[in-house]
Parts: C-alpha cells; sequence; structure tokens
C-alpha cells in the first residue's frame, strides 16, 4: 500500500512536484527526474528496508516471548522442589543461559540493523512532516502512521528484550530465599547463588544490553541529531 501510495503521490499528482525533497541538504527540481527517484526510492526503502526490518522485530519479540517462558518454566521448578538439588539446578541455568547467549549472538547483528532502520525510518519520516514546503495529504498521513507504528515496534521489542534479563533476575531474587540442602555441601548451593547473579541480556550487536533505558536513550539521540544537521544545513 505505501509502494502504491508513493507512486500515486509522485506520478498522479504533478503539481505537488515542485517540492523540494530534503535528503541531508539535496534537492532535486528536474519534476521527470524527481518522479523516477522518488518511485525508485520509496520502493526501495520500503521493499528492502522497512518491511524486513519491521517483520524482522516482530519475529524477535516473539523469540524473547518464548525464552522469558523458558525462565518462568525454570523458576517454577526452582521453588517447587522441596529439597533443592544445587548440583543440578547449577547445571540446567548454566545450559539455560548458554542457549540464550548463543541465540543473541546468531541475532544481534540483525537486532543492530533492525533498530538502526527504525532509527533511520523516525529520523526522515519526522525530518518529511516538519520539513518546509506542502505535502500531500495521504504522504502526511502515511508518514505519520509508519512514524507511529516504528516508533511502537522499537519500542515494544526493547520492552521484550528487557523482560528476558528481568524474568533472570527474578530467579536470582528467588534463589536466595532458598534453604540449603542439608544433604549436599553449602559450597554447592553457594556456587549456584554466584551462578544465578550473573546477568542474562539481549544485545545489539553484543555490545549494548537492550533495556527499557536503551529505548529513551535512542530516542533522544535520534532527535538531538536531528536538529542538529537541520541547523548546520539551514546556515549552509
Amino acid at each position: 500500500m505505501s509502494i502504491a501510495l508513493a507512486i500515486w503521490t509522485y506520478v498522479e499528482d504533478p503539481e505537488r512536484l515542485y517540492i523540494e525533497i530534503y535528503t541531508f541538504g539535496y534537492s532535486v527540481n528536474d519534476p521527470v527526474l524527481k518522479k523516477t527517484l522518488m518511485i525508485i526510492l520509496s520502493s526501495f526503502y520500503i521493499g528492502f528496508f522497512a518491511m524486513p526490518a519491521n517483520a524482522f522485530m516482530t519475529f524477535y519479540i516473539s523469540v524473547c516471548h518464548d525464552v522469558e517462558e523458558i525462565f518462568h518454566s525454570y523458576k517454577k521448578t526452582m521453588t517447587t522442589q522441596s529439597m533443592p538439588d544445587y548440583g543440578r539446578l547449577t547445571n540446567t541455568y548454566l545450559s539455560l543461559r548458554k542457549f540464550v547467549v548463543e541465540i543473541d549472538n546468531r541475532l544481534n547483528c540483525m537486532v543492530f540493523w533492525a533498530i538502526l532502520a527504525n532509527v533511520f525510518i523516525l529520523y526522515f519520516g519526522v525530518t518529511i512532516i516538519t520539513g518546509e514546503g506542502a505535502i500531500s495529504v495521504p504522504q502526511r498521513i502515511s508518514t505519520f502512521f509508519a512514524l507511529v507504528y516504528n516508533a511502537f515496534i522499537f519500542f515494544y521489542a526493547c520492552i521484550w528484550a528487557n523482560r528476558v534479563s528481568s524474568s533472570a533476575a527474578s530467579i536470582s531474587e528467588e534463589a536466595c530465599h532458598l534453604e540449603e540442602n542439608p544433604k549436599k555441601s553449602p559450597v554447592m548451593h553457594n556456587r549456584y547463588l554466584l551462578v544465578v547473579n550473573q546477568g542474562v541480556y539481549m544485545t545489539v550487536w553484543g555490545v549494548l544490553p537492550l533495556k527499557k533505558s536503551f529505548v529513551l536513550a535512542s530516542i533522544g539521540t535520534m532527535i538531538t541529531y536531528s536538529v542538529l544537521i537541520k541547523d548546520i544545513l539551514s546556515e549552509n
């Protein structure tokens, strides 16, 4: 629908062609060239950038949901044991954490790409809406809904990634209330507490842990650089 809207806007509405499309300060004034470029860029952006990124973010949310359910299942097993077997609990938790790390290693580069795509979509959407010149009502509405949807999917993905680390943290909190097993060495209990108190995170490219604060920091950085770039270009 967005591709069809882009074609309709730039082909069937020629009086709009005087609009200067600002992209890093450059504008195209030739009507025919502008038509061609905008159709190609809009189709490429939607088909190879926005749609795959949002599809991956939806998949990533489902992965985080399943990982959280596994942690909850482990926590239920841990708390319902009348006499905790800390050796078995430790090995199971280490296997679970290794499983999460392997998932993160396979997905963190894609997460970086998808988040970067969403940030660019937000930036260019804000630039189109707040930029100088007229813009058609259908395109304004389409851009607005794209901004809202991408902001929502970005925030929602970070929330679910944060829930993975929160569910792991809840296990360490419950483990502190477990009693020692009198049939086993207290060293196993202490070792178990040490293991479960190590944080588990979903990350961006293995560097930045995905937390709620990451959303605010990313949006704040995007707005700051948007204003900065706009001011620099306006001075030139």
